[in-house]
């Protein structure tokens, strides 16, 4: 089952200060306090340039081995001066947040997102960047159909991709070849 629920009160109430990212990229950073959500043991996140081509319900049974499972390692990872400045560790993978699962039982005995949170606003850093700091260690690849993304992937076929992720091109964009 999908529903889609406004957060919009709950998330100007919270006070939280985006800088001059939208309140849209923060809301998966909120999983854990969203009183809608305290009944589920999994949440799935995913950006709102995602296009499934598999039932989502397939995303949420993926077997965890850990909090959180993002598809695949995202291109930030070759850039040594980009993670040095995270302080991420020699080696440690960078993935897409795009698309993520979260295990909401070790996300909220861990207050992994609270964590994630106050990584944000203390070092002043996107979504993306602070899920990759406080969850470093703490994530599993799964399948990279799962978060294909149109940056860098033209030797992948988007009709055989499970979650198409336009991650630098939008097909409403200016950028031809997209598809």
């Amino acid at each position: 089952r999908v529903e889609l629920v406004d957060v919009t009160d709950f998330m100007t109430n919270f006070g939280f200060r985006f800088g001059t990212y939208s309140i849209a990229a923060y809301v998966r950073l909120f999983a854990d306090r969203f009183p809608f959500f305290e009944p589920y043991d999994r949440i799935a996140y995913t950006d709102c340039d995602v296009l499934f081509n598999r039932s989502i319900n397939d995303l949420v049974g993926q077997p965890l081995r850990a909090p959180l499972l993002a598809a695949h390692d995202d291109y930030m990872y070759f850039r040594p001066s980009y993670r040095q400045k995270l302080k991420l560790a020699p080696g440690a993978p960078y993935f897409n947040s795009g698309v993520v699962v979260f295990d909401m039982n070790a996300v909220r005995e861990d207050a992994l997102l609270e964590q994630t949170r106050k990584t944000a606003v203390e070092g002043r850093m996107n979504d993306q960047n602070a899920l990759n700091v406080a969850f470093e260690g703490k994530w599993q690849t799964m399948h990279p159909n799962w978060n294909l993304q149109s940056l860098g992937t033209r030797e992948f076929r988007f009709s055989q991709a499970w979650a198409r992720h336009f991650a630098g091109g939008k097909p409403w964009g200016n950028q031809v070849g997209v598809e």
